[in-house]
């Protein structure tokens, strides 16, 4: 008797890989080009990633309301009180799976139903991971991966 067993893997090159966080990642240094990856299993959950300087020359890469999916996308702060909103054209479906990607200072950003595109101003430094998730706990698969 002959047993045939068929695994399948999916092998992807990153950076750095976390199945679940305990913590969000902080102060992590990124390369000139960039894919962010992660899973949530609901779309109402406030989970987003900050990649700047420092708090006011920043961007937020994610979804920003538990309370409002629609609010999900890209949220920039170059020095000012206020950001400029690149909300995706849908909200995130549930389970949600977000992507950003960076390079020559261009961005295209997806919740896995739409995305949008934008371009980072001087003065906000790419290549710094502030804070891998506002609620690290509902954010599993979190990938970093060269371009």
């Amino acid at each position: 008797m002959c047993i045939l067993l068929i695994q399948t893997y999916d092998i992807q090159d990153c950076i750095l890989y976390k199945a679940t966080l305990s913590s969000s990642i902080t102060n992590y240094t990124l390369p000139s080009a960039y894919k962010l990856e992660w899973d949530v299993a609901s779309s109402s959950a406030s989970t987003y990633s900050t990649v700047g300087t420092d708090n006011t020359h920043r961007l937020l890469i994610g979804q920003m309301s538990n309370e409002n999916p629609s609010l999900n996308g890209v949220w920039m702060n170059n020095g000012s009180s206020s950001y400029t909103q690149n909300n995706c054209a849908t909200s995130p479906t549930s389970p949600a799976h977000f992507t950003f990607e960076y390079e020559d200072g261009a961005y295209i950003m997806s919740n896995g139903g739409s995305s949008v595109t934008g371009t980072v101003p001087s003065g906000i430094n790419m290549q710094k991971l502030i804070s891998s998730s506002y609620k690290p706990e509902w954010i599993k698969n979190y990938m970093i991966k060269p371009l």
